[in-house]
């Protein structure tokens, strides 16, 4: 896009309300990142529609983007954002799955699984310490300290609303139901599922309770 097409977005109905537009130097072809304002969870569809009303509708999303989403923990205990953190892993790989195969080699969110944040992160338990994280891991939790949010960076760029709709809905379920339990009942219940392999029946479990 050029410039003239930043100042058109700009000048587009909705779209100040909810974003903000910037230059991305990672991006080719002077590429845009788009960067919304806090939002509750009803109030996503309807930014992510008024965002794309804007948008050309030559717009190309390319291997190099991406779509990252924050989740707001400022309300949340230690072992809450611990049980987020506990519960994703179980579901790295079909995450991964849908939100791009490919997106599992990128050096730009790379699976937690291929490190050791988690090890580390259930050490600090003990000391209700934040350990370092680097920011380019699938499922990023170094924004605690400066935002207050966690983020997930697996999603390609994409612009099917439908995809970006299913993604946000497959997060926000797994948050809330992360946070609805204990640590102790969350630990039964993933070594239970663990022992029968069956964490297709832990994810149908996990969506009709939520």
């Amino acid at each position: 896009m050029c410039s003239s097409d930043l100042e058109n977005i700009h000048n587009t109905g909705n779209i100040n309300h909810s974003w903000r537009i910037e230059r991305d130097g990672s991006l080719r072809n002077n590429g845009l990142e788009f960067i919304s304002k806090p939002l509750k969870p009803e109030q996503v569809e309807t930014a992510i529609e008024h965002l794309f009303d804007a948008l050309d509708k030559q717009a190309h999303f390319s291997p190099r983007t991406s779509i990252h989403v924050h989740m707001n923990c400022r309300e949340l205990t230690f072992m809450q954002v611990y049980n987020i953190v506990l519960l994703y892993q179980c579901f790295e790989d079909l995450l991964y799955d849908f939100a791009g195969r490919e997106r599992k080699k990128s050096i730009f969110c790379v699976p937690i699984g291929n490190t050791n944040y988690y090890n580390n992160f259930r050490r600090a338990l003990s000391s209700g310490d934040l350990v370092n994280w680097n920011k380019y891991t699938g499922l990023n939790i170094a924004p605690l300290r400066e935002y207050g949010t966690i983020e997930f960076r697996h999603l390609r760029g994409t612009s099917n609303k439908a995809i970006i709709y299913k993604w946000l809905h497959f997060l926000y379920k797994l948050y809330t139901f992360a946070v609805s339990k204990t640590t102790d009942q969350l630990e039964a219940m993933i070594i239970e599922y663990s022992n029968t392999r069956n964490f297709q029946e832990f994810g149908e479990i996990g969506r009709a309770h939520v």
